[in-house]
């Protein structure tokens, strides 16, 4: 959370903001809230603990800043399917977090649990949580979900439509936090094909031979 109250002046620029809020996530994501340090975050922005002190509420309020800065790097597609378009999503880089221009490459998962920790005793940084990642994520799938039921795919009043987006971001976003890695495209794949397809009466891919398995000849019913 920024200070308020101060004038235009005593501001930093948009780019050189970023920078710090950059940093400041990189250095929470691999050493929680206790491991962060106003001194070593000072030298990581290459600025001074003074102007840290200045413009933020001290670490606390560097991190939500951060939080709410940053967002997943989410890419939307429209191929032509609910399947194609939630695989393109769940594919979109999950270890990078945008900001216009700036880029800040930190482990998704890592962030995600030393928020979840952290929110324990800050709650501030779990209503960041969930309106700035969890939100955003869900947000996303419900717009692939809309362009399905424009499509025609999903009835618009299937009693999921509105509740499948949150539920998929929770199934992914447990898993990373339990298992401590992002689910692999195999596992993401499974998920849609055999959990959220299905929950909209619709049918995956059809499965193919599995290698070595011998093709059937003869007539029909041999």
């Amino acid at each position: 959370m920024p200070k308020s109250g101060q004038g235009p002046a005593r501001r930093l620029s948009d780019a050189r903001e970023t920078e710090i809020l950059a940093a400041t996530l990189a250095i929470f994501s691999t050493r929680g809230m206790d491991g962060l340090t106003m001194d070593d975050l000072a030298a990581a922005a290459r600025t001074s603990k003074a102007t840290l002190y200045r413009l933020w509420e001290g670490k606390l309020g560097l991190v939500v800043s951060a939080l709410q800065r940053f967002h997943p790097n989410i890419a939307l597609s429209d191929t032509g399917s609910l399947r194609g378009d939630l695989l393109a999503l769940l594919q979109s880089d999950p270890l990078a977090l945008r900001d216009g221009s700036a880029k800040a490459s930190l482990s998704t998962t890592a962030l995600l649990s030393e928020a979840v920790h952290a929110s324990r005793a800050h709650p501030e940084i779990g209503t960041v949580l969930r309106e700035q990642s969890i939100g955003y994520w869900a947000s996303a799938v419900d717009t692939v979900i809309e362009q399905a039921v424009a499509r025609g795919e999903v009835p618009p009043s299937h009693p999921l439509r509105r509740e499948l987006g949150k539920l998929v971001v929770y199934a992914v976003l447990g898993r990373m936090l339990v298992e401590g890695v992002a689910p692999g495209i195999a596992r993401l794949t499974e998920m849609i094909d055999n959990v959220v397809l299905p929950a909209f009466g619709l049918a995956g891919p059809t499965a193919a031979p599995s290698p070595g398995t011998p093709a059937k000849t003869g007539p029909p019913g041999s």
